[in-house]
This record gives structure tokens, C-alpha cells and sequence, in this order.
């Protein structure tokens, strides 16, 4: 006997730049409630795609009556789907799409949990859409719903949306309210901290990068995750820093440290913020160049867009002019900069360059050092 994950759906449509996109998440009321009721088709649009999804409502909320924490109604109210951890699985479509699109995907999620069968906590489904995955952590706490998001780029006009629980865990999960509208009732979620600054800087003499961010704010914040790549795109958890002061309304500092980041290249550092729900944030991308020796000029990013930043190495304080040249040779910028001893980071702004090749030249009078720039 068995206990099944609950699932709320509801047929969505929205317009987002004059386009409409349906989230196909069944129209199913009126109809029993049963276990398999996916695959019994009594949910329209959706299909089962692995063992058992469930059809479920609030006289019989789960495969077994007896619930851990009692069920509510849904955020959009209704009848709902149920998927355990027994590899359940259903699906169904997003339409209306534009292809290359950034999307938004909200919903909401709660676990009720069952009297000894699937009753552990927290539930951790799975949701995929494309090449996208998100696997929400959700706590078992009596009718309480949960909001969580998760971005998809468009691969195609219709994309399926599929809703899993593999096996290995002893936990049910609930969601509801698949929408790609903000003004859903699973729209936009409230982010855990109000972060003021995040900074990650070369620590020379101990061979680090020091990470230091303020916040003002921490609500329902259940950790923060430092993360970092040599190549701005898959990144790793440095550190994980969680929250045991509670919800606070004043200011905070924090302070950690990548004691191995990746030598001679550029390390890409950037912080997740963690709530209660599992729903997460990130920050900005902040990048540093690393090196146990002195460190030639390096320009990050690059190619840049709107500002770059020039990376290098100084043995004394000492003046350098930087200069910035277009590919015939033409003077653009010309910047004094009064360097001190060890590694120095100079912020220049590129907004008013036209898209091209150009070479940036730094020199102290005696030794001169020239790199190309790309601007896209």
C-alpha cells in the first residue's frame, strides 16, 4: 500500500510580448478522484509517463486516508494530481513559445506527507522543462503552500513539462498552479535577503580570494552558498554558510574564503541565497584573477560589453598610463593610474566603443604590455 505526492493544476493562459503561452496543467475538475488517475485519463492534458500519478482532492487527499499534516485547498483551488516517490511521473505541454526566449515558470509546492508510508521530510521533486531541471526542497508543514520558480529557454514552440519523483527517497510532494504569468497565484516569490554588496577580492599573502557580502535584510533564509567557475558558466559550492540567527531586519556583514581557487586564470564567484522553501537566488558574477606568482595583465570579461576590468601585478607603487586603441591605431583613452604594490584591479567603462577589436596598453615607463579587447 502506498501514499502518493499531491500535485495541484490549472489550465493557464497568459500573453507575455503579444505572444500567448499555455501551460496545458489540466482542466480536471468533475472528474474522481483515483489513484493512476493520470493514466486513467481523467486529468485532460496530462499523461502518465511513469509509475502510478494520482488523482487526488481534498475528501481524498492521498492513496491513504490518514494524512501526517492535514491537506488545504490549493492556491487556484481544485482537484489535484499526487506523485510519490516510486519513479511517478506525468507530463504536459507549454505552448505558444518563442524559440531562444527566457522563461519563467512559477508554482507552488507543499508536502503533506502520510502516517508511515512516504512521510519523510523534506520532498524533493523534480521538475524539467527542456535541458532545464529544478528540484524544489519542500518542508512538511500542515496546509501551508509554498512559491517556487524556475527559468527554461525556449527550444521550441511547444515544450513538454514534466513532473517526476525518482526513486530513493520516503517523501511526497505537492504542486500546483504551473503558470508562466507573474500574477499567478504561484507568481513571483519574496526573496530571502536584501543583499546591499557582494565582493570577491585576490588575497595575496594567503594565497585566496576573500568573499565578503552585507545584507539588510534576511527573511525565511535558510542558507548562503558560495559558488565559482573558471569558465562563468558551470559552477561549483565553495562554502555553505547557514542561517542561525532567524529572520533579522538590520545590517549583517559575512565573510568567507576560497582557499583553492584556480591558478594563472580568471575565478568566477557568485552567491545563492537559499530560503526555508529551497527557493534560491543568485547575485551578480564577480571575477578575479588568481595567481601564486605575479600576475601578467588580464582583461575580464572579454569579450565585454559595457565595462571591463584590467588585472594585473605591480612588485612597487608606481604609476602607469593605460591606453585603449582602436585596430588602425587610433588613441581612445587615455588613463593615469597610481598602482600599488601586488595585484590591482581597474575598472574601465567601454559603453561609448563601438563593437570591434581594439588593444589596451599599460605601461610604468620602462616595460610596456599590450592585450587585445573585444567588445560585443
Amino acid at each position: 500500500m502506498k501514499k502518493h505526492l499531491l500535485f495541484f493544476f490549472s489550465a493557464v493562459l497568459i500573453s507575455i510580448s503579444s505572444q500567448a503561452q499555455l501551460v496545458n496543467n489540466g482542466s480536471i475538475t468533475g472528474a474522481p478522484c483515483a489513484n493512476s488517475g493520470i493514466n486513467t485519463g481523467n486529468a485532460a492534458s496530462w499523461s502518465g509517463c511513469g509509475f502510478s500519478p494520482d488523482l487526488c482532492c481534498l475528501a481524498m487527499p492521498s492513496y491513504i486516508a490518514a494524512s501526517q499534516v492535514p491537506a488545504c485547498v490549493s492556491p487556484d483551488g481544485g482537484t489535484w494530481l499526487g506523485i510519490a516517490a516510486l519513479a511517478e511521473c506525468a507530463r504536459t505541454t507549454i505552448g505558444g513559445l518563442t524559440i531562444g526566449t527566457t522563461y519563467t515558470l512559477y508554482f507552488c509546492g507543499a508536502c503533506f506527507g502520510t502516517t508511515g508510508v512516504y512521510n519523510g521530510t523534506p520532498s524533493t521533486p523534480r521538475i524539467i522543462v527542456g535541458t532545464s531541471t529544478f528540484v524544489p526542497t519542500i518542508p512538511m508543514v500542515g496546509c501551508t503552500w509554498n512559491k517556487y520558480s524556475m527559468t527554461f529557454v525556449a527550444s521550441a514552440a511547444t515544450m513538454t513539462l514534466q513532473c517526476d519523483h525518482p526513486n530513493g527517497s520516503n517523501s511526497y510532494a505537492s504542486l500546483d498552479g504551473f503558470s508562466l504569468s507573474s500574477s499567478s497565484p504561484c507568481g513571483p516569490v519574496v526573496l530571502p535577503i536584501e543583499l546591499v554588496d557582494f565582493t570577491a577580492a585576490y588575497n595575496k599573502n594567503q594565497k585566496q580570494v576573500d568573499l565578503k557580502w552585507t545584507v539588510a535584510m534576511e527573511k525565511n533564509l535558510n542558507y548562503y552558498s558560495i559558488e565559482y567557475s573558471d569558465d562563468a558558466i558551470t559552477f561549483n559550492e565553495v562554502n555553505r554558510l547557514y542561517n542561525t540567527t532567524g529572520n533579522s531586519n538590520g545590517i549583517k556583514k559575512y565573510t568567507t574564503e576560497h582557499r583553492s581557487p584556480y591558478n594563472n586564470k580568471v575565478n568566477y564567484y557568485r552567491l545563492k541565497e537559499v530560503d526555508v522553501t529551497g527557493e534560491y537566488h543568485y547575485s551578480d558574477t564577480r571575477s578575479v584573477y588568481f595567481s601564486d606568482k605575479d600576475a601578467e595583465l588580464i582583461l575580464v570579461p572579454n569579450p565585454a560589453k559595457d565595462a571591463v576590468t584590467l588585472n594585473f601585478s605591480s612588485e612597487t607603487e608606481k604609476a602607469f598610463s593605460i591606453v585603449i586603441y582602436d585596430d588602425h591605431g587610433k588613441k581612445l583613452k587615455d588613463i593615469f593610474h597610481y598602482a600599488n604594490a601586488g595585484n590591482n584591479a581597474v575598472d574601465i567603462d567601454i559603453m561609448t566603443l563601438e563593437k570591434g577589436l581594439f588593444f589596451v596598453m599599460v605601461s610604468d615607463g620602462a616595460q610596456v604590455c599590450k592585450r587585445k579587447l573585444i567588445k560585443h
